[in-house]
């Protein structure tokens, strides 16, 4: 392995998830990334809270990370970003980050009102070995990355689609006003889909991907033929009317997800919203965003994706990367600030050096 990157610094970011650990080592060039080295890790036994199997969690991390360095060929990072899921986020801490209409900046405002949170997260940095690392909860820092400068001068709500959940926030000019999450994802539409045509999981999630439109009709099927050959579906026959069953099922999910997410909102006296922003890996159905502007009456996107200098898999070119890339934009934030400091007080010595040898 490389013992010293040439690059100013090295960043990482690790994506806890309900549903598996990603994580991604970048180096920033100007508004682009590098990205050194990568790793997705999937799991099933993190629904409930991380705290309790640290063993497992903590392995499973490891391995993740172990990978992800060796793809870069290096053996460190200067500074290293970690997420937590809002769901995992304690009802105390929720409130109390409301009452303050702020967002946490960094690891020791978030520890400082979860003492369990505060025993992983160092755990966490000892067994990783790494030089500075910075807790985030997932949906503040996607709410961050994603908006421009004018969508965060008004009313907009974020809300990131996961596997396993789904969180939004909800911000005015005042500041943030609402931040929850649901347990329900695109795994949830996935296993519906399965159930429902009696097929694999794994084909159910490449028909979700590839074929469900939520549009009247989607651009790539004719919808002239009477049966369609999709080598992936083995033994099921898909016809216009099994496509028309299917859309059927992803919208009735997603249609819970969105009126469950306004009524929230509504109880707590939201009136209006200026802009809706999704993201997440389930945002990439087709026509999600028209069935979302429906049921919020307002203008809706999806996140864009982020730029990268080398060609590197389409897991980072695509919504649901968005997490694990926040957290490096995120970072880059933070080491910014630092090395600026630095910087200052580096010129500062050396006036002060060269002062005394005259």
């Amino acid at each position: 392995m490389a013992t010293a990157p040439i690059h100013p610094y090295v960043c990482g970011s690790i994506d806890i998830g309900t549903c598996g650990v990603r994580v991604c080592l970048g180096v920033p060039f100007s508004d682009k990334w590098q990205i050194l080295g990568w790793s997705a890790c999937p799991n099933s036994y993190m629904k409930k809270s991380f705290y309790e199997d640290d063993d497992k969690i903590f392995k499973l991390i490891q391995s993740c990370w172990e990978q992800a360095l060796l793809q870069a060929q290096c053996d460190y990072v200067d500074y290293l970003a970690i997420n937590i899921p809002a769901h995992y986020v304690s009802d105390a801490l929720s409130h109390q980050y409301l009452s303050q209409n702020r967002i946490f900046s960094n690891s020791h405002d978030l520890m400082n009102h979860d003492k369990a949170l505060e025993k992983f997260f160092y755990k966490l940095q000892n067994k990783l070995e790494s030089v500075q690392a910075y807790l985030y909860c997932d949906i503040l820092a996607i709410s961050q990355i994603v908006t421009d400068l004018q969508e965060q001068k008004q009313k907009t709500l974020v809300i990131d689609l996961g596997a396993g959940t789904t969180k939004w926030l909800y911000f005015s000019p005042q500041g943030v006003e609402q931040i929850g999450s649901l347990p329900i994802g695109g795994d949830q539409m996935t296993t519906d889909l399965a159930l429902g045509l009696s097929i694999s999981a794994s084909t159910a999630e490449i028909l979700k991907i590839r074929y469900v439109s939520l549009a009247t009709c989607p651009n790539t099927l004719d919808f002239s033929q009477k049966e369609f050959s999709l080598p992936i579906t083995q033994n099921l026959i898909v016809n216009s009317e099994t496509l028309s069953y299917m859309n059927h099922i992803v919208t009735l999910r997603l249609e819970e997800i969105f009126s469950l997410i306004l009524e929230r909102l509504n109880k707590n006296h939201v009136t209006h919203i200026d802009n809706v922003i999704l993201s997440g890996g389930a945002s990439r159905i087709y026509g999600l965003s028209a069935l979302a502007q429906e049921i919020f009456s307002s203008p809706v996107r999806t996140a864009k994706p982020f730029l990268v200098t080398d060609p590197v898999p389409n897991f980072f070119g695509q919504p649901n990367s968005i997490t694990v890339m926040s957290l490096l934009n995120m970072l880059r934030n933070e080491a910014d600030k630092k090395r600026e400091k630095q910087n200052l007080f580096k010129r500062f010595f050396n006036k002060i050096q060269n002062f005394v040898s005259k």
